[in-house]
């Protein structure tokens, strides 16, 4: 089954293969840059953890600092320096709880999100055993707790060490996969662009060859009918467009051309037959004419003899006259 469109159609289907490559491409891009606003969202939010990550770090040595102040100002007497170190703890303390409630809030990975739970239980061992210290009546007692002290420091900084790993592991797959999203983005609307032009470009070519081909045939049937001056001869119609509309159009102005001086050829050859029924007519009349003529011609002869002879009568009867009238 073939199907036959009209120019109206294919401008249309043109127009939709456009629009279809005009969505492919906005799709294309769109898509590249939800991929990268993703990827940039997981960077971003990856240095927010890694920014509170290194201030809880800093904050976990400070706690350290802290509690080795305090058995400095212990040894030597300073109860002010130690007051000084149990404020400064209290404070690293809220703030090491604060960065880590913070990065257990970001929208991290699983294995980010379990590590931090993970280190949860020895970060609160770590602030026990700092505030043990602190809070140690003498000296010897306070010494005494530091070696649980260095342990709960070395045991939480392995996890945040872990914690550092997986962060910068993470890091280095959001950027990779912002890179992969970059580079397929701009392969795909590369490709697409290149398909859909190429499509495009043998649609048009396609479709303005028809156009012109039919153009050209249907030039070529007017040419070879006003060149023969044959009223007779149609222009084949094929398809269903425009053209073959303006092909049937033209036929039907050749057909009612045609009738129409066939009605004049009839009408002249009618004429013609009159004009030679007049003619012979008139012939005749001329005919009858000069007989008429040669009959008046011949009458008046006569009538020329008649007057001859009546003259001579009379001139006979004068001369009677005279004659007689002499006699008396």
């Amino acid at each position: 089954m073939t199907l036959h469109f009209t120019i109206k159609q294919k401008l249309l289907a043109f127009s939709v293969v456009a629009l279809t490559l005009v969505a492919s491409v906005a799709g294309s891009g769109y898509w590249g840059n939800r991929e990268l606003a993703n990827s940039l969202t997981h960077i971003t939010t990856n240095f927010s953890l890694i920014k509170n990550h290194l201030e809880a770090d800093m904050m976990h040595d400070a706690i350290r600092g802290d509690v080795l102040s305090a058995l400095h100002a212990n040894h030597t007497g300073d109860m002010a320096g130690h007051q000084e170190a149990a404020n400064n703890l209290k404070e690293h303390s809220a703030e090491l709880r604060q960065h880590l409630k913070s990065n257990a809030a970001l929208p991290l990975s699983a294995d980010i999100k379990n590590a931090i739970e993970k280190i949860t239980p020895q970060l609160d061992d770590y602030i026990v055993s700092a505030n043990n210290i602190m809070s140690a009546k003498d000296k010897d007692r306070a010494e005494a707790l530091l070696p649980t002290f260095i342990t709960s420091f070395e045991t939480l900084e392995k996890g945040m060490a872990s914690i550092s790993d997986l962060v910068e592991t993470s890091t280095q797959q959001a950027q990779q996969k912002g890179e992969n999203a970059a580079q397929f983005s701009q392969k795909l609307l590369a490709y697409t662009t290149l398909v859909f032009s190429i499509a495009l470009l043998i649609a048009s070519w396609l479709w303005v060859q028809n156009i012109t081909a039919r153009l050209e045939q249907f030039k070529k049937h007017i040419e070879e009918i006003a060149g023969q001056g044959d009223l007779t001869k149609r222009v084949p119609q094929t398809g269903n467009d425009e053209i073959t509309s303006i092909v049937i159009t033209f036929n039907d102005f050749i057909d009612r051309l045609h009738e129409t001086i066939q009605r004049f050829k009839v009408a002249a050859q009618s004429m013609v037959e009159h004009s030679t029924n007049l003619s012979q007519q008139v012939n005749r009349a001329e005919a009858n004419a000069g007989a008429q003529n040669d009959r008046t011609l011949q009458t008046s002869a006569v009538m020329e003899e008649m007057s001859a002879s009546i003259l001579g009568v009379a001139a006979s009867s004068q001369t009677a006259t005279q004659t007689a009238t002499q006699t008396r």
